[in-house]
């Protein structure tokens, strides 16, 4: 399955968003979370780089650094006492 930047975009605004909702809106500010979002944003095209220069053909690369970046989203949930998986099964 390929994403798209609009939908990543949708996902990295809907993670955002459960921060928010979950208390960590109360700690950081809108600039830490513009931060946060530039942050998730490169690092899914630099993901994506380096898995096109791996070997994987476009999609598979970016099937890879979207459950790259998921996984990173998941720990730091985990690591602030949310446990979940980004709406995806455990």
């Amino acid at each position: 399955m390929k994403i798209t930047k609009r939908q990543l975009r949708r996902i990295i605004k809907e993670e955002r968003a459960k921060l928010v909702n979950e208390r960590a809106g109360a700690l950081l500010s809108q600039s830490t979370l513009e931060a946060f979002n530039n942050a998730m944003e490169k690092a899914y095209y630099e993901a994506i780089d380096g898995a096109i220069q791996d070997g994987f053909d476009e999609a598979e690369a970016s099937d890879a650094a979207f459950a790259a970046i998921m996984d990173e989203v998941d720990g730091f949930a985990d690591s602030m006492g949310h446990h979940t998986r980004s709406g995806r099964p455990m």
